[in-house]
């Protein structure tokens, strides 16, 4: 939980729709701060081994609203519309049912 008493979750988020020449773990991180704090890059992410998709792993508040898309102001440059995917959005306040260890049937 933050200071505010909201309830906070790791999650991965791919952004599709970035030019090349913004792959840059400052930049990507800088446009999924509008989501939430940025945590880190993705392995392949960070090495720029794959264009079609950034992943970056955002601490986000489970109660928050979700963007589909971001409008990116790149200086100099026109607006670009990213892409956002979420890969699991935590539930908020979800309870899950007690694991017991299986016994043996009553005879």
């Amino acid at each position: 939980m933050n200071p505010h008493g909201q309830s906070e979750a790791p999650v991965w988020i791919r952004l599709r729709g970035i030019p090349n020449h913004c792959w840059s773990s400052d930049i990507l991180l800088s446009i999924v701060a509008s989501i939430g704090k940025p945590l880190r890059l993705d392995e392949i992410t960070a090495k720029q081994r794959m264009f079609s998709f950034a992943r970056v792993q955002v601490l986000l508040i489970v109660a928050s609203s979700f963007p589909r898309t971001l409008s990116v102001d790149l200086e100099g440059e026109d607006l670009v519309e990213v892409e956002v995917q979420c890969e699991a959005i935590p539930a908020q306040n979800v309870s899950r049912p007690a694991i017991s260890p299986l016994s043996a049937p009553s005879e």
